[in-house]
């Protein structure tokens, strides 16, 4: 399965700094071998720590079990356009029931359109974020258009 830009991002930013520290170095350590440059292996990295770490030292552990954490399903919910307000409540309904972990990523579409998050654009959100833009779009619209 292709890493998306937004899953190897995920990832990243669940690694601790000595778990980055330690795995950016495995990846510059072993670059060129098999003629595959560390650039070429940060664009598969869940499957590089997948592949290369062999769980020896503890540090490799809870960075394979990140890895293999990345390889769930990612939650994808899409709202119709134009939608009702009961399909808007049955959404984030439906979305704070699959997913407890409200820190726990998920891409959020309106019709064919993805919500971009707004701290580096991914194509993904938390489902904090998902369901406060669900509740927003609940919200009555003041004279000016802009939801109050």
């Amino acid at each position: 399965m292709p890493e998306s830009q937004a899953q190897r991002q995920t990832f990243a930013r669940s690694l601790t700094v000595a778990e980055k520290r330690y795995l950016w170095g495995h990846v510059f350590k072993y670059a060129g071998v098999g003629g595959v440059s560390a650039q070429e292996q940060f664009k598969k990295i869940i499957s590089y720590a997948l592949n290369f770490l062999t769980g020896d030292a503890a540090i490799e552990q809870r960075i394979y079990a990140k890895a293999v954490k990345m390889l769930e399903d990612l939650r994808t919910y899409t709202l119709p356009v134009p939608a009702t307000p009961a399909q808007i409540v049955a959404l984030a309904a439906q979305i704070a029931r699959e997913v407890p972990d409200q820190s726990r990523r998920v891409q959020l579409r309106f019709g064919t359109c993805v919500l971009l998050s707004p701290d580096d654009e991914a194509d993904t959100v938390t489902a904090t974020y998902a369901l406060a833009t669900l509740n927003n779009a609940l919200q009555p619209e003041t004279e000016t258009g802009a939801a109050a």
